[in-house]
């Protein structure tokens, strides 16, 4: 039995933010399932650095199934679109979290369709570049987390 409350982990968006988040799960918890859903190339690339076991594109059904923390990686407008999937095939124990730059739009949207999923099983955090640019592929750390609450 693995010693974390969460041990399978989705990351929609495997790109720089997401595939940083990835390469940090990896670093700290290498017991981790770590599942990636992007573009087919973008999904293939992070999974042939080793940043997640297995990739996935189209349907988010089965990428999401059996997930115990589903991490959001992608502009807000993609974000907001798809949150009423999200919403439909997490599992209810699932903790949704999202690298948005805001979270007023997200947070609506959120509430728009679902606010009782949202409200118990969502975390609002910021990822903080400290100066990275994409370019330099390096891992962005991620320094800013807030609950957030009804």
């Amino acid at each position: 039995m693995s010693p974390h409350l969460i041990c399978r982990v989705t990351i929609l968006g495997t790109g720089l933010i997401g595939g940083s988040f990835a390469l940090a799960l990896r670093k700290y918890t290498t017991e981790m399932h770590i599942s990636g859903w992007d573009r087919p190339d973008v999904a293939r690339e992070a999974q042939k650095c080793g940043a997640i076991d297995e990739s996935f594109s189209g349907e988010l059904a089965p990428v999401l199934h059996n997930s115990d923390l589903i991490y959001i990686a992608l502009p807000i407008a993609a974000t907001i679109d798809l949150l009423p999937e999200i919403a439909r095939h997490a599992p209810s124990h699932a903790l949704v979290t999202d690298a948005c730059s805001t979270k007023v739009r997200i947070a609506q949207a959120a509430d728009d369709f679902s606010p009782a999923k949202m409200a118990r099983s969502s975390l609002a955090a910021i990822p903080w570049p400290a100066g990275n640019s994409p370019e330099s592929r390096t891992p962005l750390p991620i320094c800013s987390a807030k609950i957030r609450t009804p």
